[in-house]
């Protein structure tokens, strides 16, 4: 036989009681806009109240974590596709010059990449070539120039991401814990959008904007909070910082 052991109640923490307790704010949505339209219930309960009362939380409660799962699965999705649109920041910490420096003063002659973008020397064309061959020409030499660029960028932004791994910005529990928030306030507001459908004449038409806001807000709060625990750092202060602080330590 196990042993009994006391539940200790006060080492949950507050993220685990508002995790078990979630459920119920979409589930119980839900079942006041099925109790809007079937009022009559109230009056047919006369026998094992308790017990019918008892299986109605059971069910209040299953129907709030299917409801959280879904509204968080559709929140994420949302999320994700929205995030890999624009995964690619046009203003990229390695197109200042200033950023560029101090990165290279602290990599090094020997792993520095070029600080400007210096254009290969134009190569001469022969004087007597037919047009055909002065356009192939032409065109050889702009796809050269053109790469050359490519590698330019390409090879500062390589190392920004390697200074990245090498100086890891530092995430905050409170935009994971945001995360949850705004999760269960999307599920709020789709339970809201259920409950009127499922009330008499499909509701009041301020329910509607009510879960409607909700579900916005909450798609625009986690969309943001996401990006900014991807992305920390977008402009590459932070970064820029850390790697004055090792040149400083270096020259003591």
């Amino acid at each position: 036989m196990f042993p009994f052991q006391q539940i200790d109640l006060s080492k949950l923490s507050y993220a685990a009681v508002l995790d078990i307790v979630a459920p119920t704010l979409p589930g119980g949505l839900i079942a006041l806009g099925w109790l809007w339209r079937h009022g009559d219930l109230f009056s047919a309960l006369h026998d094992e109240r308790a017990l019918k009362f008892l299986i109605a939380g059971f069910v209040i409660y299953v129907t709030g974590i299917v409801a959280n799962y879904l509204t968080t699965m559709e929140l994420v999705a949302f999320t994700t596709i929205f995030l890999i649109k624009k995964m690619k920041v046009p203003d990229s910490p390695w197109v200042n010059t200033e950023w560029r420096n101090l990165a290279a003063k602290f990599l090094g002659p020997d792993l520095s990449p070029p600080l400007e973008d210096v254009q290969p020397p134009q190569v001469q064309q022969p004087e007597h070539i037919s047009a055909f061959e002065k356009l192939s020409l032409t065109i050889q030499e702009n796809f050269r120039r053109s790469g050359a660029a490519i590698k330019f960028r390409s090879n500062w932004e390589t190392w920004y991401e390697i200074l990245r791994a090498y100086f890891p910005a530092s995430r905050t529990p409170q935009q994971g814990f945001a995360d949850f928030y705004f999760a269960t306030f999307n599920s709020i507001g789709w339970a809201c959008l259920i409950a009127a459908y499922l009330a008499p004449r499909h509701g009041h038409w301020s329910i509607w904007m009510a879960g409607l806001l909700t579900i916005v807000a909450s798609h625009f709060s986690f969309t943001v909070n996401m990006e900014q625990q991807h992305n920390p750092d977008p402009s590459g202060i932070k970064l820029a910082a850390e790697m004055m602080k090792a040149l400083k330590s270096q020259d003591q």
